[in-house]
């Protein structure tokens, strides 16, 4: 049956303005649109070797919960809090451990613990939302010899081997056996070679998947490369990209970690 031609003038207003909607939200042209997540806001990202979950603090003192590209996946927006005289401002990295017992044979759900690394050389352990939980008092750190903490850049742990990585400003790196021995492992090394225009000090966050060995086929097909046995490193710079390094091997691009929504 041939339809009214209002009825059909209705379903088609209807059609555009749920495109133009969409391609607002996707690709807004309206300044009612906001980017998520802000860069200059961004703490330190990290990521659970096991679940492949990633947080991501804000100087605002909430935190994120998502995916290596989407920030708030899981969840938008919720506070955390920080050891007695801490403040965001004073954290120069944040890594995550994930102890999964089924991979041990066991049962259970996966434990995370947060460390976290502040500019006084002192360190804390917590969960997500409370930084300082599992630590009664704040534990001292050590960086190589001539290093400040105010050349960090990024801190980062690899489950699978426990290690407890460094990256500078100067495009070095070094791990060590523990958050407190941050060099013993690895002396300093040149790490990455960044993707131009960046340079080290564009990076705004770092996270480290560790546990790719069991994994090869699901690293390759969201990465996007056959990453199995490799630690990678995911570096997140100002400009909104991500890209990933393996094995020091020139960085890869994965593309943007930035959405835009319609604040309520």
């Amino acid at each position: 049956m041939k339809k009214h031609p209002i009825v059909s003038s209705i379903e088609a207003a209807f059609v555009f303005l749920v495109l133009q909607t969409f391609s607002q939200i996707a690709y807004p042209q309206s300044t009612d649109c906001v980017p998520f997540p802000n860069p200059e806001e961004i703490v330190d990202v990290a990521m659970c070797s096991y679940s492949n979950e990633v947080y991501t603090w804000f100087s605002t003192g909430m935190v994120a919960k998502g995916s290596f590209s989407d920030f708030d996946l899981y969840q938008h927006l919720f506070p955390y809090n920080l050891p007695q005289n801490k403040y965001p401002r004073n954290i120069v990295g944040i890594g995550i451990r994930e102890q999964d017992p089924t991979a041990l044979g066991g049962s259970g759900s996966p434990s995370v613990k947060v460390y976290v690394w502040y500019d006084d050389s002192t360190y804390s352990i917590g969960s997500p939302e409370d930084l300082g939980k599992y630590s009664n008092e704040l534990k001292p750190y050590t960086l190589p010899a001539g290093y400040g903490t105010d050349q960090i850049v990024g801190m980062s742990i690899d489950d699978d081997m426990n290690r407890f990585g460094v990256f500078f400003s100067d495009g070095t790196s070094c791990a060590g056996d523990s958050p407190s021995r941050l060099n013993n492992f690895r002396p300093l090394n040149n790490y990455i070679s960044l993707p131009s225009p960046y340079t080290p000090n564009d990076i705004v966050g770092m996270a480290t998947d560790g546990v790719i060995d069991d994994e090869g086929e699901y690293a390759e097909h969201v990465y996007g490369g056959n990453y199995k046995g490799k630690d990678l490193h995911f570096f997140y710079f100002s400009g909104w990209n991500v890209s990933v390094v393996y094995d020091n091997k020139p960085t890869k691009y994965l593309g943007r970690y930035i959405r835009y929504y319609l604040p309520k």
